[in-house]
């Protein structure tokens, strides 16, 4: 009986919807990676260099992660190139990370200034968060090819 489990199981993880879904979640989490860094050194440059409030510098950082991730989240994570839903997907993607922006903004606004917490390390909790958040709305609706 557990043999029957086991193989059950083998067989499951080896078909390739499943290895799709990991090697999509792969490719998020580095494209997330990716823009993530972006986001933070436009962040600390801005803050610590050019003395810029870090509210105003994470929100310049989260639009640079933008370009970074929109493109590399459309045409490798999802392998969506349809041309004809550019636009739609650009406008909901900007949608989401307006939504990610507000969320982003009053969670670090609540651990740096209330909680206390260092704002780099604060950044790194709420990019977290946003992370989960966004896959999910990303594979179900923006880049699904059903809708």
């Amino acid at each position: 009986m557990e043999e029957d489990k086991f193989l059950t199981f083998l067989h499951r993880v080896h078909t390739p919807a499943f290895v799709l879904k990991r090697v999509r979640v792969v490719k998020f989490i580095i494209v997330g990676g990716m823009a993530s860094l972006v986001h933070l050194a436009t962040l600390a440059l801005l803050t610590e260099w050019a003395q810029v409030w870090y509210l105003i510098a994470t929100t310049v950082g989260f639009g640079a992660g933008f370009g970074v991730s929109f493109t590399l989240q459309k045409y490798w994570t999802f392998q969506e190139t349809s041309r004809a839903r550019l636009p739609g997907q650009a406008f909901a993607f900007f949608a989401l990370q307006m939504t990610n922006l507000v969320i982003n903004g009053g969670l670090m606004y609540v651990l740096v200034d209330m909680v206390g917490l260092y704002y780099v390390l604060a950044q790194v909790v709420v990019l977290a968060v946003l992370a989960v958040f966004t896959y999910l709305v990303s594979r179900s609706y923006i880049f699904n090819r059903i809708h």
